[in-house]
């Protein structure tokens, strides 16, 4: 389930009340400043839904494991889909807290 966050509230207020300032003074400026802010949250919940489709995360670690040992776990990002992926981070809070960046993937080609 998606949460809207503070920005997008932000942007979606700042919007609300610079097209009700816009409508009462008729001042066009307003209006286009307020449609960009607008389309600005809508590009910002639509645009990373986008980008994470077709990519797929593995996770392979050890099925069992003794307090105190070093444990590998290992992480394969696959893109599954056809354009290219950029910009990706993986968060495990697995074992312990890790975040990576992942480099560019490239999609399969027909």
């Amino acid at each position: 389930m998606l949460r809207p966050r503070r920005r997008i509230a932000a942007l979606v207020l700042g919007a609300a009340l610079l097209f009700t300032v816009g409508t009462s003074v008729q001042a066009g400026w307003l209006l286009v400043l307020s449609s960009i802010l607008l389309g600005a949250a809508i590009a910002g919940l639509l645009l990373p839904l986008r980008m994470v489709r077709g990519v797929s995360v593995e996770r392979r670690a050890p099925e069992e494991a003794f307090q105190g040992d070093l444990v590998s776990v290992e992480l394969t990002a696959r893109n599954t889909g056809r354009g290219m992926r950029l910009g990706l981070e993986i968060q495990d809070p697995h074992l312990s807290r890790t975040r990576m960046l992942v480099p560019p993937l490239a999609g399969w080609s027909r």
